[in-house]
């Protein structure tokens, strides 16, 4: 039996011969060290490695989902409560063509600038006709400038945006064209004149879509002129892009837009105006006071406008009747600010002052319907609606997703790196301290 002096004799016998080397124990420490190191140096990498991923799922927009499908009519709807979507709410260059619209607006959002820094500005917003969803809507050329509600349109079916586009020139943003979004299929059509590289004149009137949303109708001065009784009436085709003048210069009060299932319609004084884009042919009925604004039913008979009441501070009034010619004079009881559009020949809905809510009247006996519309507070102005839709009934608002800061998973993976790195250097600091 081997005792424990017979095993170290044996381990003696068989050590190396020669003095013992003197940097033995320096390396050792050394291969220690590196693999400490490696250790750390694997854990921090780790880390940082799940935070990128995280980082990276997290702001890498989603491939653009296909197109929407064509969607009936009837299944296209107005929502009760128009939301706006949160401020950090992804846009259509991530989520793709949104479909048709029931609504477009304003609302602030959220861009994220460097590490911490945030810009806020206005930028426009659609609601799904469909699905009720608010997206924000990433708009080419028109984000230079500063947006209000009259550079913004929506067509009656939902399909088409129309806007004003900007540049900036020495600090200033000014108009250079318009623009046409296809809400379908993502498509933008730009707008331009030739002529007129820079718009002047009526860039503050209303853009408006015509009432089967193949025109665009602006207002602006052909000849580059901000004097007065330079501006027309000019239209353009959605599809090819091809501008029409409707009506020349030389009105010293600009056209207020009206509308028709067909036609361009506008009007001035107590005259609205119809202007066949097909034969170029105009034609107008004459009212007994000053038109506000003027909508033709969607039987093309039915007619219904306000009257601007002069200027002695009264409220307007409401006139409508099966023909422009058999108007008579509505008391629906309440301050009447625009006509939004029309559920059938006989019903009209307008907007109420001072909060903006839809109220449908009967044209026959005048009574006045509440609909029941309320409106986010976070809008910047009144929205505008798809005008076809208000034949549909509504459905209930879908209140947005509060998205967060994007750069959210970045910071976090930031700070758990640098947790890591100070724990590590705290430990590779004690054990020198201790050595």
């Amino acid at each position: 039996m081997s005792t424990l002096h017979d095993l170290l004799s044996d381990l003696a016998d068989d050590a190396p011969a020669g003095r013992p080397d003197p940097g033995l124990w320096g390396r050792g420490v050394r291969r220690r060290r590196r693999r400490q190191a490696a250790r750390i140096g694997a854990v921090v990498a780790a880390v940082a490695v799940v935070a990128v991923l995280a980082a990276v799922v997290r702001l890498q927009p989603a491939a653009p989902p296909p197109a929407p499908v064509d969607v009936p009519f009837g299944q296209l709807h107005l929502p009760r409560a128009v939301h706006a979507p949160g401020p950090w709410a992804p846009g259509t260059d991530e989520t793709g063509a949104p479909g048709p619209l029931a609504v477009v607006g304003l609302a602030q959002r959220n861009e994220a600038t460097g590490l911490r820094g945030v810009r806020t500005a206005l930028a426009v917003f659609g609601v799904s006709a469909v699905d009720g969803r608010a997206v924000y809507l990433d708009l080419r050329g028109a984000g230079a400038g500063p947006f209000y509600a009259d550079a913004l349109a929506l067509s009656p079916d939902g399909t088409k945006v129309g806007y004003q586009r900007h540049e900036s020139w020495r600090g200033e943003p000014r108009v250079i064209g318009f623009g046409v979004y296809d809400t379908v299929t993502g498509r933008t059509t730009l707008l331009d004149d030739p002529d007129n590289p820079v718009i002047r004149g009526g860039v503050a009137s209303e853009l408006t879509f015509s009432g089967d949303s193949r025109h665009l109708e602006t207002t602006y001065s052909l000849t580059g002129s901000e004097g007065a009784r330079q501006d027309s009436l000019v239209v353009w085709d959605v599809t090819t892009g091809e501008p029409t003048v409707a009506e020349p210069a030389g009105h010293y009060w600009m056209p207020i837009p009206g509308r028709a299932p067909s036609g361009v319609v506008w009007s001035r004084g107590g005259e609205t105006f119809t202007f066949d884009t097909a034969t170029g042919r105009t034609t107008s009925v004459r009212s007994g006071f000053d038109v506000g604004q003027a909508v033709y039913g969607p039987d093309g008979r039915s007619f219904a406008a306000i009257d601007l009441a002069g200027a002695d501070g009264t409220p307007w009034r409401l006139w409508a009747g099966p023909r422009p010619d058999a108007l008579r004079q509505l008391d629906p009881g309440i301050d009447v600010d625009e006509i939004l559009g029309w559920r059938d020949p006989r019903h009209l809905v307008v907007r109420q002052l001072p909060d903006g809510r839809a109220v449908e009247v009967d044209i026959v006996t005048g009574r006045a319907t509440g609909l029941g519309l309320s409106l986010d507070r976070e809008l910047d102005s009144l929205p505008r609606f798809a005008a076809d839709l208000w034949a549909n009934p509504l459905v209930d608002g879908v209140a947005p997703d509060r998205a967060g800061d994007p750069r959210r998973p970045w910071q976090l993976g930031a700070v758990g790196l640098l947790v890591v790195l100070l724990v590590a250097a705290g430990v590779l600091g004690r054990r020198r301290a201790r050595r």
